[in-house]
């Protein structure tokens, strides 16, 4: 029995502000500091080895894996992008949102060998909204090459607690569970609410049970957000032993975002307790957002405790009649995380349907099929 492991997409509670990032002008020319030439240096070397990886299309179709969720996104990504140098696609990409910003997804996802070199000299050296973007990046594409940058991220005290907040959360959504460990020793040392809270969401993802006592200890924890999240790693972990106390109270609270975050994570920690009460919103509440929340929460808590077989065919259902679009893309990465060979053949029949179910499928077994190996 899976019983509390198979939840599906994660609570992605960490708000990333768009930061434009402005250059002041010189003043004196003949004043430049060395350490300004040597980022000036390393940008230009960046850029550099981003032109001298630029592939053409034609290049591209002929090197690439013959597989048809492959050929699927080739059709999709319009071929403008291959002709574009990785490092600029990487910078159109951090600048775009929407639509825009999923076809350029798919262009990276692509053109990764490209990607991954330009992508781990920003985790290195870029600026603050280049790391922010390029963390987004990697976690949405689950490229676990970038491990061990983005914990040296979460360790660097230089770092600011955004850029180390969504490193955390990266790690979680890389799905490395060896990393748990390393991960519960810096909520275990850190006086910081915000990287607590990061923490807690990247090893409710990992459902590492050996993190379980450190996690376990933050439930008295004066925060309450710190708590309602202890509460989801535990039951991801099965270690949950008292009915989501923390989630049913904040459920009720007249603070609407604060009542919208306990609404899913009682998606998320799910059981009879936390059914019932999402039940009670969904019927009762009198904004119709708040109760299309609880429904779609109530979609994902049904999927805890089911057998792998019980899961697949109710992952398939999701995907074939999806009751909304977040629903759609919530079922598609649980079939890439948790459902192993029968998740990954789903997705790849769904691949052949001309339609946006078959777009995500595409996508989503191409991040999977590459992560899994």
């Amino acid at each position: 029995m899976w019983q509390k492991g198979l939840i599906g997409l994660g609570i992605v509670l960490i708000v990333v502000a768009v930061i434009t990032v402005s250059l002041s002008p010189r003043q004196d020319q003949d004043s430049t500091s060395e350490e300004g030439q040597t980022q000036d240096n390393q940008s230009i070397e960046i850029k550099e080895e981003s032109i001298q990886q630029k592939k053409d299309f034609k290049e591209f179709e002929k090197t690439s894996p013959n597989d048809e969720p492959i050929e699927h996104l080739k059709k999709e990504v319009s071929e403008k992008y291959f002709t574009i140098a990785t490092y600029e696609l990487f910078q159109e990409y951090s600048q775009s949102r929407g639509d825009k910003k999923w076809e350029l997804q798919k262009a990276l996802l692509l053109q990764k060998n490209e990607a991954l070199p330009i992508i781990s000299n920003i985790l290195r050296q870029g600026s603050e909204g280049d790391k922010i973007a390029a963390i987004e990046l990697v976690a949405s594409l689950r490229w676990k090459e970038t491990s061990s940058q983005l914990n040296k991220l979460v360790a660097n005290l230089n770092e600011s607690e955004i850029v180390r907040g969504s490193a955390s959360y990266a790690l979680g959504e890389l799905g490395i569970k060896e990393n748990a460990p390393y991960l519960a020793t810096h909520l275990k040392n850190t006086d910081s609410v915000r990287m607590q809270r990061s923490l807690l969401l990247a090893l409710a993802k990992l459902k590492n049970p050996i993190t379980a006592e450190i996690i376990g200890s933050f439930q008295k924890n004066p925060d309450d957000y710190v708590k309602l999240y202890t509460e989801v790693a535990l039951a991801r972990m099965g270690e949950l032993r008292d009915k989501p106390v923390v989630a049913i109270k904040l459920s009720n609270s007249d603070n609407w975002k604060i009542q919208s975050e306990a609404i899913v994570a009682l998606g998320e920690i799910g059981g009879n307790d936390a059914l019932r009460r999402l039940e009670d919103i969904a019927a009762t509440h009198p904004l119709p957002g708040v109760r299309l929340n609880a429904g779609q929460a109530i979609e994902k808590a049904k999927l805890v405790g089911l057998t792998k077989s019980q899961a697949l065919e109710y992952i398939r259902s999701k995907i074939e009649e999806p009751s909304s679009r977040e629903i759609l893309v919530w079922a598609m990465k649980v079939a890439g995380e948790e459902l192993g060979d029968e998740g990954l053949n789903l997705l790849k029949e769904k691949s052949k349907e001309p339609s946006e179910i078959g777009d995500l499928a595409s996508f989503y077994y191409v991040v999977y099929r590459e992560s899994n190996r």
